[in-house]
């Protein structure tokens, strides 16, 4: 069984590190976040909240506001460049 060294794979080969630093970077991933943690926060809140109106449109305000927050954000930096 071969064992592979990260560094050796690396160094060896730059352009795969500039490869999965360009998909890190990509906007969905921020979504696919907000939308986990959305889904997370309205599990959590479920039994403490009696309406299901309301354990449901608290997620979904914090997954419009961060991704609206998210989206001037990423514009300015965008813009900044």
């Amino acid at each position: 069984m071969r064992t592979y060294s990260k560094k050796s794979i690396l160094q060896s080969k730059p352009e795969i590190t500039e490869e999965v630093i360009e998909i890190m970077n990509l906007e969905i991933f921020v979504y696919l976040d907000l939308i986990f943690f959305s889904i997370f926060l309205g599990f959590i809140l479920m039994p403490l909240v009696h309406s299901v109106s309301l354990s449901v449109m608290i997620p979904v305000l914090f997954f419009l506001l961060f991704s609206g927050m998210f989206r001037i954000f990423f514009r300015q930096k965008s813009r900044n460049m």
